[in-house]
């Protein structure tokens, strides 16, 4: 496949990402002021829950189905058979957990509205984007995904109008979920073949699955624990909703740069296997270049933004939100980099090892910062833990790549976004502290700080700017030429 087809795919991934940061922008401030912090904090534990029991129900099966689909991608045959032998092993493990689930459920003191999500346990398992994924048919989910997401929207701000509404909103993205999923199923017929099912090899998949999956169960504890110990060392399920909401405005830029780490692995994945090592290593620059370049900028930003952004954004109750938004920024440089030793070079290698050690040290820690900073600092605790769980995943998981790269190489191609980055801060910060938390301070700091970072990076000569703009400018002249 062409750097056309990783383009194209890129474009629909982003695309996406970027539809996925202005739906929060439209229903995160509706939401907050009808569900109230009581009514986030308890949708959020609830999915905190449910994430752990589809983690543990999946056993790994996402990444390794992507994978394994990238493979055999080029053979029907091998394709039919084993794209079989993984749904039908979700199935499985479909029935397994929901049973389990439900157990749960019968005995917690939110037991009606985990009963109300129960379809996002089946729409999980249900869910075929591994398989598109794995053939780099990122149209086919993307153009679902969008359509779904309106529909999710639409029927909320029709329906979900105060706060005893919260088992509506919960059963609605329920709903939603497992409705989408079902449009995946149309076109299954002209990619896959019927196969005999005694030629079936099921358990072959049960071993990698549960190695690639033993690096997963230690990435999300550290991604999701710290939610679990705000409400059981607190007791208070409104700090988990703020905690939530700081985390998801803090993540939302990262879906640009995480889009481009879900199409280069299918394809380095591939590569790889085809023993085109080259091929691997300068995919793998790229994304290190892009992900600097991006996310450097970003984690500036999102901090310079956080004082003047929640009181207009989610309203009166939630000022708790700021210093936990504040302190939570670094994330973004960690989960952007580790996308790429992770997601795109250790998964794509089999390299369950280096994955399971960075996860399982990452988790470790978190449970323990967590413990003594919440106890200490409350709700804005449990960020410290979080930076230093994908701090360590990053710097562990660069260990295992130093053969590629190291940080001094990745100080060499970022130095410029540093200083760029630092003078852009500074500079929103002081808009921020003259003027009055508005929408208008907001855009206005966006705006100044976009110029300076880009301003200034052209005073640098930055090479992967010119070259970008360059490259951008030859196209539109190209085309204008042969209007």
């Amino acid at each position: 496949m062409s750097k056309k087809k990783i383009l194209v795919n890129y474009l629909y991934s982003s695309c996406y990402q970027i539809f996925l940061i202005i739906i929060p922008l439209i229903t995160a401030p509706y939401m907050a002021r009808v569900l109230l912090p009581s009514g986030i904090g308890i949708n959020s534990y609830v999915s905190t829950v449910i994430q752990m029991f589809t983690l543990f129900g999946l056993l790994g099966l996402n990444g390794y189905s992507s994978r394994e689909i990238a493979y055999v991608r080029d053979d029907k045959k091998k394709l039919s058979k084993t794209f079989h032998e993984l749904f039908i092993l979700r199935v499985i493990f479909c029935i397994l957990t929901t049973v389990c689930y439900l157990i749960y459920a019968s005995f917690s003191e939110y037991q009606y509205y985990f009963y109300a999500q129960l379809l996002v346990i089946i729409a999980t398992f249900e869910d075929l984007a591994w398989f598109y994924v794995g053939l780099e048919e990122f149209k086919v989910t993307v153009t679902r995904n969008f359509a779904i997401k309106i529909l999710n929207v639409a029927t909320i701000f029709i329906f979900v109008k105060d706060p005893g509404d919260l088992y509506l909103y919960m059963g609605l993205t329920a709903f939603w979920s497992f409705a989408g999923n079902l449009l995946l199923y149309k076109g299954l017929k002209k990619r896959i073949d019927k196969v005999d099912r005694h030629t079936l090899e099921i358990k072959k998949h049960l071993m990698p699955t549960i190695k690639l999956f033993l690096p997963q169960v230690a990435s999300m504890i550290y991604l999701q624990v710290d939610k679990l110990m705000i409400k059981g060392l607190t007791d208070q399920v409104e700090g988990v909703g703020f905690y939530e909401q700081a985390e998801r405005i803090v993540k939302m830029p990262i879906a640009l740069i995480t889009a481009f780490s879900s199409v280069m692995m299918p394809r380095i994945s591939n590569v790889f296997k085809n023993d085109q090592l080259d091929e691997v290593k300068k995919y793998l620059m790229n994304s290190f270049q892009f992900s600097l370049f991006f996310a450097i900028p970003m984690m500036f930003g999102i901090a310079s933004i956080s004082s003047t952004m929640i009181p207009w954004f989610l309203g009166k109750g939630y000022e708790d939100v700021v210093p936990i938004m504040f302190a939570l920024c670094p994330i973004v440089l960690f989960i952007s980099l580790s996308g790429v030793t992770g997601n795109q070079y250790l998964t794509a290698i089999n390299n369950t090892r280096a994955l399971t050690i960075s996860y399982v040290v990452a988790a470790i820690l978190n449970i323990i910062v967590n413990y003594f900073c919440i106890i200490q600092f409350g709700f804005v605790g449990a960020a410290f833990g979080t930076i230093v769980a994908e701090g360590l995943v990053f710097f562990i998981q660069l260990y295992f790549m130093k053969d590629i790269i190291t940080i001094t190489g990745l100080i060499k191609k970022s130095y410029k976004y540093w200083i760029s980055g630092i003078i852009m801060f500074v500079t929103c910060m002081i808009i921020g502290n003259q003027l009055s938390p508005t929408i208008l301070t907001t855009m206005l700091q966006i705006t100044v700080g976009t110029i300076f970072y880009f301003g200034i990076l052209f005073l640098l000569r930055d090479d992967f700017l010119l070259r970008n703009f360059n490259a951008a400018k030859a196209r539109v002249l190209a085309k204008l030429k042969r209007s």
